[in-house]
């Protein structure tokens, strides 16, 4: 190998270079008609319309779809100084003009928000050319983005041009996106991308809407179309669908998290490769295993029978013994195989991919804690993960900073990909130590919302388990930060929860058990975590679920 010291020198060209005759270039007429992506990227644009023929060769979003254009501080930053915003009882122009608005806004807002921790090609790709194309999507994308921005913003009272709010333009615009697909699927013209994107908008609408059953009839829609691609070699896309079949799997994971009736589709296999090449990798072998471990978790509505519930008094049955060896190898190799990988790609690492990094850890400790303690009879066995709770908030806090930087439209967050909320709720149900778990409550309260986990509800939830475990015991001192244990017949075991979405309140029911062996009922309800705002249909006022 030659080193540095043996490369040769190169002097400079002392002498002048021969003059050449100066070329002169022919004018031609110039035009500020073109297209904003080719001025961004330099690049002559035909101003061909729809799409310029720069954007569809490179298969870019053009903006020419944007016949009736809007202003470029709009385009540049969505805020809380945008006249939408500032001018809640003001109607638009047109409703022409009422859906622009709404496709900027799930351009450089919701696209933003849902690929928050890493770069996704299903946002910022290929729904972006569908919306060029596709009727369906276009419309579908309008919806999401007035109901995210109606979560975003929960004071706005924006009028579309019939007077209706922009909830309900939201809900007009899905309505006009299902009829659509319909239409295309009953005539055979739809293909499987299209009705895989297209279930991929309506499933983050109902799950936005707080609608489980909606949303799990699309993801059980989608995950069919899916499989049937995949397992069929007659059956040909021209698109890659991993980007959607990924999406699916987010979803999957986070209705496997948030209620033990859902059944997981289990659509990526666990399998921890020899290395990782990516971040997107990493994600969806973690939430395979995690889709895995949940899988065996029993449905159960019973507070006081869960069924194996036994350590360590009792063994568990050989089968369920295997499983959770298998998770915790399964946990174990993906540990080993990511921290390497994150290490040596540090340095090109960007600022997102680093937090990216970051929520896996969190991820991945939180399923670890999970998996060791569940089969467990006694609440006191979480008390060893102290140091562990403590490590996955200071992540979380990490997490939140940079999301704070990079989510700058003045709104609350609102994220598709689950994160953070879920791993800070698990913590302050079943962390007793009660400076952590304050901390933890602090931060759901500001985290915003993350698919079908909403921030501020799970802070009331579990300020309220906190409260009940803390009654009749000293005063938590915050001066000199002094804890007192929590003793097992003071702590809630699994919880019973009646969501009121409308007046934003929860009513819980737990269990704990008495010194003299019996089982004791707390009952109550939360505080309400927000104003009152209607989300849809009467049916979704009241929903169901088990925690623990």
């Amino acid at each position: 190998m030659v080193s540095r010291a043996q490369l040769p020198i190169v002097s400079p060209v002392i002498n002048p270079p021969e003059s050449k005759p100066k070329r002169t270039r022919r004018s031609a007429p110039k035009s500020r008609r073109g297209c904003r992506t080719c001025k961004i990227r330099h690049e002559k644009c035909d101003e061909r319309k729809p799409s310029c023929t720069q954007c569809s060769n490179t298969s870019r979003i053009c903006d020419f779809i944007e016949t009736n254009p809007i202003s470029s501080k709009t385009l540049c930053r969505w805020d809380n100084k945008s006249p939408l915003l500032t001018q809640p009882g003001k109607a638009l122009v047109s409703d022409a003009s009422f859906e622009v608005q709404n496709l900027d806004y799930f351009r450089h807002v919701c696209i933003n928000s849902f690929s928050e921790f890493s770069e996704d090609d299903l946002w910022g790709n290929l729904v972006l050319q569908q919306i060029v194309t596709q009727d369906c999507v276009r419309h579908g994308a309008a919806a999401v983005a007035a109901l995210h921005r109606s979560l975003s913003f929960p004071s706005i009272g924006g009028l579309s041009p019939k007077g209706t709010s922009v909830q309900k333009n939201a809900f007009a615009n899905y309505t006009k996106a299902i009829k659509l697909l319909s239409a295309s699927l009953a005539n055979n013209s739809a293909s499987c991308e299209l009705a895989c994107v297209a279930s991929v908008l309506f499933m983050s609408f109902e799950v936005f809407r707080g609608n489980d059953f909606g949303a799990v009839i699309h993801i059980e829609a989608g995950s069919r179309i899916l499989k049937s691609v995949s397992s069929s070699p007659t059956k040909k896309s021209s698109v890659d669908l991993k980007y959607i079949l990924r999406a699916f799997s987010r979803i999957d994971i986070q209705a496997s998290t948030f209620s033990t009736d859902y059944i997981t589709q289990a659509l990526i296999p666990p399998l921890v490769p020899a290395n990782f090449s990516n971040l997107p990798e990493a994600l969806e072998v973690l939430d395979a295993i995690t889709a895995l471990m949940f899988s065996f978790i029993s449905p159960s509505s019973d507070l006081i029978e869960c069924p194996h519930r036994t350590l360590p008094d009792i063994p568990l049955p050989k089968y369920l013994a295997d499983h959770i060896l298998h998770i915790t190898n399964l946990l174990e190799s993906w540990y080993f195989k990511f921290e390497p990988f994150a290490a040596i790609n540090s340095i090109r690492f960007k600022p997102q991919d680093h937090t990216g990094a970051t929520t896996l850890r969190i991820s991945h400790l939180t399923a670890w804690i999970f998996i060791q303690t569940y089969y467990n009879k006694f609440q006191t066995s979480y008390d060893q993960y102290t140091p562990q709770f403590l490590h996955i908030l200071e992540l979380a806090s990490a997490v939140m900073d940079f999301s704070a930087l990079k989510n700058n439209h003045g709104g609350m967050r609102v994220a598709f990909d689950m994160g953070i909320i879920q791993p800070l709720h698990f913590l302050a149900l079943r962390c007793r130590d009660r400076c952590i778990r304050r901390r933890a409550i602090a931060l759901l309260e500001k985290s915003g919302r993350e698919g079908v986990w909403d921030g501020r509800s799970m802070a009331a939830i579990a300020r309220f388990i906190m409260e009940k475990e803390e009654e009749d015991l000293p005063a938590w001192d915050v001066d000199q930060n002094k804890s007192i244990d929590i003793p097992e017949e003071k702590r809630l075991h699994r919880i019973w929860l009646q969501f009121f979405r409308l007046e934003r309140k929860a009513k819980i029911r737990a269990a704990r058990k008495r010194l003299d062996g019996e089982w004791e009922f707390i009952e109550g309800e939360t505080e309400s975590w927000g104003p009152e705002n209607d989300i849809g249909e009467q049916e979704l006022k009241v929903v169901e679920t088990v925690f623990g």
